[in-house]
Order: structure tokens, then C-alpha cells, then sequence
């Protein structure tokens, strides 16, 4: 079996709270040909240069748009998902058609009210530039009012699957503190870019915070009660996608 989702729900659930394995060559291939899709056409909207949108993706802080002022607001998340078109290639991967095999109900979530499932990529420059996302746990952002869950009627919960499409010496960027879904971390509200988010400031704690190595193509599935973030490396832009899976409690 080349993706054993049962196997990586149970992990989810136990005392680590995540499961890691890797993409097949032929699915990271498609994975990255429709997130660099969506990257060239905001690049495109941005008047990037020919030249510029010919690099390939984890070359983007060569670009002028990356060292500018202007970088924040061209990757809100809202250009970072794929469109429809998009989505519907990556679901004929044998990821998602292992998925769709394997689990009898799931949803992958809509958190900005597009109209349909969020599948989204994430662009990080390498240092000295600061993109990264501090400690949090995904939940939090749930509790504080971003996205609904789907009114069904059995019981549901959320798990967060997180992919590296490009990094450099097996470095995905990806932290994360092993079995802390199991731990009630206390964090405040505060307004950021306009919304309620949460803010965790991990230096009240003695965290064994542990960083995701793998070659592209690696992926974690994790407890949305896990606390996770970034951390910034050093040669080219990072890339990866994620999204937000809603199935079935049992």
C-alpha cells in the first residue's frame, strides 16, 4: 500500500501525535506543477518579468515582488490556494485517489468561505527575511472563530496534512512539539491583519521542539491540537502545501 491512511489517523491519536511519510515521485511532481501554476499566475498579476516567472518556484527571492514591499499583500492566503481547476488534477493523484479509497467520509475544509475545499501553499523566503509562523496549535485558530464545521449528523474532528515541495539538505522548515496535542497550552487573542489570532509565547516553556527532516515530497498528517510552526532556512525559498481534512471521529 503505498499510503496507509488508517495508519496515519492512529498515530494522529496516540501519544506522539503525528504520522510522517513521503509522497511518490509521480504525486510530488503534480503537487508541484499545480502550486507553481498558481504561483506564476499571481507573479503574472504582479507584473512580474518573463524572466522571473521562468525561475523555478524556490527561486522566488531572487524576484523583485520578493524583495519588495509588496510581497505580504501578493501572497494572501486567498492567492495562495489553488483554484478549481487546480484542485481537480490533484485530486486524480494517487494520493487523494487513496484517500477517497481508503476513507469512507471526508471533507477538506473551507476556512475563507471560497466555495470550495482549500488546498494552499506557503512561500518562505530564506534568511535574513522572517516568514515564518510562530508556535500554535491549529484548533486555536478554530475556537477563535476561523471557519465552520460542517453540520452532519455524526461526530467529526479535524486533522491537518503539511507537505515540503521544495527545501534544501532534507531542511522542510516544519517544527513541532511531539505528543503536545495531549497538553492544554494557554494563549491569547490578538488582532492581526485585521482577524483574531492566537498568540503563544513559547519561552514560558521548556519545549523539546523537535524540526520535520526529509527530502521533498515529505509530508506529516497531525493531531490539530499539535503544537507546530516554521523556521527559517537558509538557501532558496521553501515551499510547501497544506490542508485541512475533516472526517469521521471513529
Amino acid at each position: 500500500m503505498i499510503y496507509d491512511f488508517k495508519s496515519y489517523f492512529c498515530k494522529v491519536k496516540e501519544s506522539e501525535g503525528f504520522a510522517i511519510d513521503s509522497l511518490t515521485k509521480d504525486d510530488l511532481s503534480l503537487f508541484r506543477e499545480v502550486v507553481t501554476a498558481q504561483y506564476r499566475n499571481v507573479l503574472s498579476h504582479n507584473k512580474a518579468s518573463d524572466n522571473e516567472k521562468e525561475l523555478s518556484i524556490n527561486k522566488y527571492n531572487q524576484t523583485r515582488l520578493a524583495k519588495s514591499n509588496e510581497h505580504g499583500k501578493a501572497w494572501s492566503k486567498v492567492n495562495r490556494i489553488l483554484p478549481q481547476d487546480s484542485l481537480k488534477k490533484l485530486m486524480k493523484s494517487d494520493f487523494f485517489s487513496a484517500l477517497k479509497s481508503q476513507v469512507d467520509w471526508f471533507q477538506i475544509s473551507d476556512e475563507e468561505n471560497i466555495g470550495y475545499p482549500e488546498v494552499y501553499f506557503r512561500l518562505v523566503r530564506p534568511s535574513p527575511y522572517s516568514d515564518i509562523g510562530p508556535l500554535h496549535c491549529d484548533a486555536w485558530f478554530w475556537e477563535l472563530g476561523h471557519g465552520e464545521m460542517p453540520i452532519v449528523p455524526f461526530l467529526v474532528k479535524r486533522t491537518k496534512f503539511w507537505f515540503s515541495l521544495y527545501n534544501q539538505n532534507n531542511s522542510t522548515g516544519f517544527r513541532y512539539v511531539s505528543g503536545s496535542h495531549k497538553i492544554k497550552f494557554n494563549y491569547i487573542a490578538e488582532e492581526r491583519d485585521g482577524f483574531n489570532k492566537p498568540f503563544f509565547d513559547e519561552s514560558f516553556f521548556q519545549l523539546d521542539i523537535e524540526e520535520l527532516n526529509g527530502e521533498p515530497g515529505t509530508f506529516i498528517v497531525f493531531n490539530d491540537n499539535l503544537l507546530h510552526g516554521g523556521y527559517t532556512t537558509e538557501i532558496d525559498t521553501r515551499v510547501s502545501c497544506e490542508f485541512t481534512l475533516i472526517l469521521k471521529q471513529n
